[in-house]
């Protein structure tokens, strides 16, 4: 048959007129449509099609499920557009190949405040909130999170990171030593 211009195959649409013309009897042996790429699947799709007799009683082409005929239709004119340089050609597959990616390169530690929390996390603002004073209610709203959030940052304070508080009626502020 002839020469085939690799053309963009959308799939779907494939699958739908191969086996549209695998359930017309007009070829002897049906195209695969699994474990094959769709490239091969077209060519062999458009060979087949090409390759259909005319009836002999009418000297037509016989009359076809009218899905293979548009789907037919719309690849030959994709490769005469690519034939003439209206159209791209697709790549050939070896060509695809990029370049190995590069390790990424390692990134500088994140920069962290003098309690070891990184600078600009929750944990973070939370710590300048407590630096300042206020109660657990004003820094939750100050920060939009919850009281039950600023109060388990609280007691991380105490018991990890061994921070001293002084409490003036219900305002924490750590101490600085």
């Amino acid at each position: 048959m002839t020469e085939r211009t690799k053309v963009d195959v959308k799939f779907k649409d494939l699958r739908i007129a191969v086996v549209a013309l695998n359930e017309s009897g007009l070829i002897k042996e049906s195209i695969r449509l699994v474990g094959v790429d769709r490239n091969v699947i077209n060519k062999q799709f458009m060979d087949a099609v090409e390759g259909i007799p005319d009836d002999p009683e009418t000297g037509k082409f016989p009359k076809v499920d009218p899905v293979i005929l548009e789907y037919f239709n719309k690849m030959l004119d994709l490769e005469e557009k690519v034939a003439k340089g209206d159209a791209e050609e697709l790549p050939a597959k070896k060509a695809e190949k990029k370049a190995p990616a590069k390790k990424a390169e390692k990134k500088a530690p994140a920069k962290k405040n003098e309690y070891g929390h990184r600078v600009g996390s929750q944990a973070s603002l939370i710590d300048n909130c407590f630096d300042k004073g206020g109660t657990f209610e004003e820094i939750a709203k100050v920060l939009k999170k919850t009281t039950s959030r600023i109060k388990n940052h609280y007691y991380h304070m105490i018991r990890d990171k061994g921070a001293k508080f002084s409490v003036k009626v219900d305002k924490y502020k750590i101490e600085k030593s």
